[in-house]
C-alpha cells in the first residue's frame, strides 16, 4: 500500500526544519506491538486512543514525539484518523 500524505493546516518543526505535510507509511505488526492500537470500541463505535495514535504518528511519519505534541488539534485528529484508517480492511489504496 502506498504512503499517505497529509497536508498540515499549521506548520510544525521536525528535525530542525519547518514541515507543512507529513507522509505516513503503513504500520507493521511491530509498530502495533510497540505503540498499541490507536482506537477502542465502545458502544459499537470506534473511539480514538490518543496516546497510541501519537506514538504511531511519530513512528510512521518519522518525526520526534515533540513534533507530534506541537501539532494543532485539528491536524492531530486528521493524522489520527488517517492512522486508524490503516486498520480498516475496506481501506482503498490512496495515492500521494
Amino acid at each position: 500500500m502506498p504512503d499517505t500524505i497529509v497536508q498540515l493546516s499549521k506548520p510544525i518543526s521536525a528535525h530542525g526544519e519547518e514541515v507543512t505535510s507529513l507522509t505516513l507509511r503503513e504500520p507493521t505488526g511491530k509498530d502495533v506491538k510497540e505503540c498499541g492500537v490507536p482506537f477502542g470500541i465502545e458502544g459499537g463505535g470506534v473511539v480514538l486512543q490518543p496516546a497510541p495514535a501519537a506514538k504511531l504518528i511519530s513512528r510512521l511519519a518519522g518525526i520526534p514525539s515533540s513534533s507530534v505534541d506541537a501539532l494543532s488539534a485539528p491536524d492531530f485528529l486528521t493524522l489520527a484518523n488517517t492512522v486508524i484508517g490503516f486498520f480498516s480492511s475496506s481501506r482503498e489504496a490512496q495515492t500521494p
